[in-house]
C-alpha cells in the first residue's frame, strides 16, 4: 500500500498516481514521511504534496508543488530528490547532503546534485541547502547555501551565508 498511517505518521513508501493531501481532519496534525530508502527505483508522485510537516528520504520525483505548514527535511542519502514545481515552508526547510566526496557532489558534474528544485522556494523561517540546484527564486530568513547553484535571485530578510555556491542574485542585510 502506498499511503497508511503509521502511529502519528502519515507513511509513502511507494510511487503515487495524484497528489497527496489530507482526506480527513485527524490527517491535517500528522507529519508526513516519504521513504524511498527501500524502493527500488524511488518513488515518483505525479501531483502535489501538502503536509503539517515533511520528510522526504532518498531518490524521490515530485511533478507538483510541495507545501509544508510546518518544517521540511530533504534526505537524498546518496541518490536525489527532484522537486518539479517549487517548494513552499512555513518553517525550516533543511535540504541535507550526504555526500562524502567530490565524486558525489554538485562539482563533479551537474548530474551529481542531491537536489533539484524547478521553481521558487519560499521558506518563512531558516532555509539550510546543499549540494542544490535551483532553476528559481529562494526567500528566507535566514539563508544558508553550500555548493549550490541559484538561477534565480536569493532575498534573504536577515542573514544569507553562501559557501562554494554560484548564485544569480541575492539582497540581505
Amino acid at each position: 500500500m502506498a499511503i497508511r498511517e503509521e502511529g502519528s505518521n502519515i507513511v509513502i513508501d511507494s510511487s503515487i498516481a495524484g497528489s497527496l493531501f489530507p482526506k480527513t481532519e485527524k490527517e491535517i496534525i500528522f507529519p508526513v514521511l516519504i521513504d524511498a530508502s527501500k524502493a527500488k527505483d524511488g518513488i515518483q508522485i505525479e501531483g502535489s504534496i501538502y503536509g503539517r510537516s515533511i520528510e522526504m528520504r532518498g531518490q524521490i520525483y515530485v511533478e507538483g508543488p510541495v507545501v509544508s505548514r510546518g518544517d521540511t527535511k530533504l534526505s537524498p542519502a546518496n541518490q536525489g530528490i527532484r522537486l518539479f514545481s517549487g517548494i513552499t515552508v512555513n518553517g525550516v526547510l533543511n535540504g541535507l547532503s550526504s555526500y562524502k566526496d567530490n565524486e558525489q557532489s554538485l562539482l563533479n558534474g551537474m548530474d551529481k546534485s542531491s537536489i533539484l528544485i524547478r521553481g521558487d522556494i519560499a521558506v518563512n523561517q531558516n532555509l539550510f541547502l546543499s549540494n542544490a540546484i535551483v532553476f528559481g527564486s529562494i526567500r528566507a530568513v535566514n539563508c544558508k547555501l553550500v555548493n549550490c547553484i541559484v538561477l534565480g535571485t536569493v532575498l534573504a530578510q536577515e542573514s544569507l551565508t553562501i559557501s562554494m555556491s554560484s548564485i544569480g542574485g541575492y539582497s540581505a542585510r
